[in-house]
C-alpha cells in the first residue's frame, strides 16, 4: 500500500497485490454490485468500497502498478480539516 498527497486538497491510496491481474474486459464492471468471477462470495465487496469512497467525496479506480503483477486499485479522497482520518494517513505513510 502506498499513500501519497498529489495536492494539498487530496490524498491518494494505492493498494496492489501479487495475485492475478484484473482482465481488461472486467475492469469497467468490477465495481458493479454482484459482479464476480469467483465461485464463492456475493460480488459486493468492491461495490461497497466504491459507494463508501464516493460518499466521502472521493473516487476509486482500477490502477496500474509497475512493481507487482497483480491487481491494483487507487482511491483518491479529499483531505479533511482536522478530521479523524488525518492520524491514520500519517500512520500509513510510516
Amino acid at each position: 500500500m502506498q499513500v501519497t498527497a498529489p495536492d494539498p486538497e487530496r490524498v491518494r491510496i494505492r493498494v496492489a497485490d501479487s495475485g492475478p491481474d484484473i482482465p481488461a474486459a472486467d475492469r469497467e464492471r468490477v465495481f458493479d454490485p454482484f459482479f464476480s468471477r469467483k465461485t464463492k462470495g456475493t460480488g459486493l465487496g468492491l461495490a461497497i468500497v466504491a459507494d463508501t469512497v464516493e460518499r466521502h467525496g472521493g473516487s476509486v479506480r482500477v490502477g496500474t502498478d509497475g512493481t507487482l503483477a497483480g491487481a491494483c486499485f487507487e482511491i483518491c479522497l479529499p483531505r479533511g480539516r482536522a478530521s479523524a482520518s488525518e492520524p491514520l494517513v500519517k500512520e500509513l505513510q510510516s
